[in-house]
């Protein structure tokens, strides 16, 4: 079971599996894959941007998908794999993969229904746990704008109480300098532009 994760600008960054297991026991929680839409090829892209339900009939096979969602725990190559988006809300949150790592897939009407229900009830709760996640990521992006309005105010201020063009220099690169934790800071002033002298052929002309 892996959700989908971005980054504030809402580019795709990585899948966090918050579950896994077997027919017999429970495995990990809470691993992050950092891996690109590339890397995760043209049928998991489908499954992430479009919300179709794709299958692997050989997943060692496709030579287009990521060499690390070709195995399963301890280095097992899987044989198949039947990818089933998490949506809630018209968003795809994850995706619920279905592999096999011996013998062939064979899914009955049962089964299916539960793969359903279940993609239903944790897209749902995952629409949640998203809402939280972006609330948390605007209010960091809003403490962000602020203090960079802080600053620019609070140095504009002592700007105003220098005397010269060299104590606003000097004021400004060690007030930025201290914002960026920077060791060393310098402010470079580009020479204006001399215009080049006129050539007799110039003063023909004009």
């Amino acid at each position: 079971l892996n959700l989908a994760l971005y980054d504030d600008k809402r580019r795709f960054i990585g899948l966090q599996t918050v579950a896994a297991a077997s027919r017999s026991q429970v495995h990990e929680f809470n691993s992050t894959i950092d891996i690109t839409l590339a890397e995760l090829g043209t049928k998991m892209r489908r499954a992430l941007q479009d919300g179709e339900i794709v299958f692997f009939e050989d997943v060692q096979a496709e030579a287009d998908l990521s060499p690390r969602l070709k195995i399963w725990r301890e280095n097992e190559p899987i044989i198949a794999s039947c990818v089933i988006p998490l949506r809630s809300q018209g968003r795809v949150l994850g995706l619920l993969s279905l592999n096999t790592i011996s013998g062939t897939p064979n899914y009955t009407d049962s089964d299916w229904r539960l793969f359903h229900t279940l993609t239903n009830q944790v897209g749902g709760m995952s629409y949640g746990l998203l809402l939280a996640h972006e609330a948390e990521q605007n209010m960091r992006s809003f403490q962000r704008l602020a203090h960079s309005k802080a600053l620019v105010s609070h140095i504009a201020g002592q700007m105003q109480q220098q005397p010269d063009i060299a104590g606003i220099l000097d004021l400004t690169v060690s007030e930025l300098g201290r914002a960026l934790g920077a060791r060393r800071a310098r402010i470079r002033l580009a020479a204006p532009a001399v215009a080049a002298p006129s050539t007799p052929e110039h003063e023909a002309e004009r």
